[in-house]
């Protein structure tokens, strides 16, 4: 419905008012023109983000992936890995946020200072140094050790093993070499002069300090040492015969988390692997490799020493005495002479001592 207004008047500027009421009265009408740039989106900008301590790659992934979401939809971020640095582009209100996120993680990363003592002991030695297992239930995610023909020990994923041993397994081996009994423990001591002590029974010959390696590793970050040698043995394939290698190494492996009020989770992987022996097939030499290895995952306090244990070494050894000159009397030289088999029992133990720096 369209509505006019007619009037006469003499005032000059009564026209305008008119005019002003019949576009009110009218139908509304649609322009159709096309929004600008601003009333599209925000005002971008553009920002360098250089990175002290952080990855920018790590950042930038995050930052896309909207795992961290504080980019616009209009946002983008690009890493320099050389410079390691964010190039930004986006708005004023999501460069701040961002900007505020970097700040918190560009911080460097408190590190852990992780001893290793691994050694081959008796049990009169252990109890010296004041070990005593079954004080706490840790949470053990995978053992492992494996003789000759592999046999293989594992546990269920994230059990939980009460101290003080796992179930006693055994492996053997169809020779002379040591015997190979397996119980897995874990136990706390308490903090005296570990060095010390160790190097003390070391002396009185009650223990062998197989190795001391000391790492340095960031919050989350994995570091790892190994010693020992790379075995080469022949294989033929196809009448081709190659060169290859195996590792028979004492190495371990381990990430630190640090927590809160100084405790830090160790995720361990320790493993001393010893040549086996040969076995010949089909005209190849494939040698085996003697495993030892534990994998687990523990919460300690700062500068507390932990122990993990039950890998136990057999030796058999004959010993021969006799009497010089009448031993050798043919026929008679048995009554002087004796022949007795010794036993000898040893566990190697790994000592972790962690440290916040």
């Amino acid at each position: 419905m369209t509505t006019s207004v007619f009037a006469h008047s003499r005032d000059p500027f009564f026209p305008d008012v008119l005019d002003v009421i019949n576009h009110e009265k009218a139908p509304p009408t649609l322009i159709d023109e096309p929004l600008t740039k601003t009333q599209q989106t925000e005002q971008l900008h553009h920002r360098l983000y250089p990175l002290n301590y952080a990855d920018a790659d790590t950042l930038a992934k995050q930052l896309s992936t909207h795992a961290i979401p504080l980019l616009s939809k209009q946002g983008r971020v690009i890493a320099d890995s050389d410079a390691n640095s964010l190039s930004i582009v986006d708005n004023d209100k999501a460069l701040s946020e961002i900007a505020d996120w970097l700040r918190l993680k560009d911080t460097p990363q408190q590190q852990v200072y992780i001893t290793a003592h691994i050694i081959s002991s008796s049990q009169d030695a252990l109890n010296e140094l004041g070990a005593q297992w079954g004080l706490h239930t840790l949470k053990t995610t995978h053992v492992e050790a494996t003789s000759t023909h592999p046999n293989t020990i594992s546990p269920p994923s994230n059990s939980a093993l009460s101290i003080p041993s796992l179930s006693a397994l055994s492996l053997h081996q169809n020779t002379k070499n040591p015997l190979h009994s397996i119980a897995f423990n874990i136990a706390r001591i308490n903090g005296r002069l570990l060095e010390l002590e160790l190097s003390a029974l070391e002396q009185e010959k009650q223990l062998s300090i197989i190795a001391s390696p000391r790492l340095t590793a960031a919050h989350e970050k994995t570091a790892s040492i190994k010693q020992g040698t790379e075995i080469p043995y022949v294989s033929r394939d196809n009448e081709t015969t190659r060169v290859q290698f195996k590792e028979a190494v004492l190495g371990m492996e381990v990430t630190p988390m640090i927590q809160r009020n100084k405790k830090i989770r160790l995720i361990l992987k320790i493993s001393q692997n010893t040549p086996g022996i040969a076995l010949v097939q089909g005209g190849s030499e494939h040698l085996s490799i003697d495993k030892q290895e534990i994998s687990t995952e523990v919460t300690i306090n700062d500068g507390e020493t932990i122990m993990l244990g039950g890998i136990f070494q057999q030796k058999q050894q004959e010993h021969t005495a006799n009497i010089p000159l009448l031993s050798s009397i043919p026929l008679l030289g048995v009554l002087f002479s004796h022949k007795r088999d010794q036993q000898s029992r040893h566990e190697l133990v790994i000592f972790i001592t962690p440290k916040l720096i």
